[in-house]
């Protein structure tokens, strides 16, 4: 099986001066794995086995002499199944958000996975004839920069997942945040079957949106004469599943009350009408936003 890994960063509906972009090279530690998705972080993760690569170079770094940034030396961290939800794969010790598409078993029984919890929003998966892709937005915390780093995960033909490291792209300048950026991976592998040959692809695609930090949300209530039913305020501690309607409530308009990159007040509007749930977003400690669907009980 020959595999050609490809890695770009794209960068779209940027309105900034400062922008950095910097380019990927994915490469497969093992010719036999099979990318699976990306691992997404705030900050570069640092894998690479220096250590090793020293004990192993340590005559040419002393006495001089050719030096090469071997691959061999890049580590990997292997993720294990959350007990309490058997669909979740976790990095110990590493934060950041996990999207794949990827197929595991455990204790008999063939799990599978697309998306990452709470923070991957607009998720699409396409399949045609060459292979597959999943796309999906991450929510990043309006900044003076923002950054974000693209580290490929990896799946065994035993079936165990681990991520590398990777490269990111970064966006800003004095004005803060306001546009967005995307990124993708992409894997294509040649699959030899007798003395028939096909080709397989897999692509991975991340947007990453800037948007104002939120410090809670109101939800109000309006009747015909657009005055105020009931209002419910919304925190991150206490995000309620469902929120019942008055009978009496015609529309809804929900408040997101927060500041801008600079910390100066913000608050933003939507109105709600004639829908089933609605979201928010809060971004708990981490610079990616957690969203949460709630339900509107009519």
């Amino acid at each position: 099986m020959n595999k050609n890994i490809i890695a770009c960063l794209v960068l779209i509906s940027i309105i900034f001066s400062g922008c950095q972009l910097a380019v990927v090279e994915a490469g497969n530690p093992n010719g036999e794995d099979k990318l699976v998705g990306v691992f997404v972080t705030e900050e570069y993760l640092d894998l690479y086995d220096f250590e090793a690569f020293a004990s192993e170079n340590n005559n040419k770094l002393i006495h001089g002499g050719e030096v090469v940034l071997d691959s061999k030396y890049e580590g990997r961290v292997y993720g294990t199944i959350s007990e309490n939800n058997p669909n979740d794969v976790i990095f110990e010790d590493y934060e950041g958000v996990l999207f794949i598409d990827a197929s595991y078993e455990k204790h008999g029984e063939n799990y599978s996975r697309v998306g990452s919890s709470n923070q991957v929003t607009q998720i699409h998966i396409s399949v045609d004839d060459d292979g597959k892709g999943i796309e999906g937005t991450i929510l990043a915390k309006n900044e003076p920069v923002i950054s974000a780093v693209l580290n490929p995960v990896y799946v065994t033909v035993e079936g165990e997942i681990y991520v590398t490291s990777g490269s990111g792209i970064s966006m800003g300048d004095e004005y803060g945040g306001g546009g967005s950026m995307s990124m993708f991976l992409s894997e294509n592998r040649t699959i030899r079957e007798g003395n028939s040959e096909s080709t397989e692809s897999f692509k991975v695609k991340i947007n990453i949106e800037s948007t104002n930090d939120v410090e809670h949300y109101v939800l109000k209530q309006m009747d015909d004469n657009d005055d105020q039913v009931i209002a419910e305020k919304i925190y991150s501690n206490d995000v309620p599943s469902s929120i019942e309607v008055s009978d009496k409530t015609k529309y809804m308009i929900l408040e997101k009350i927060g500041v801008d990159h600079e910390g100066n007040p913000l608050v933003e509007r939507k109105i709600i009408n004639d829908e089933e749930y609605f979201y928010v977003y809060f971004f708990n400690e981490s610079a990616f936003a957690e969203g949460y669907s709630i339900l509107l009980d009519i």
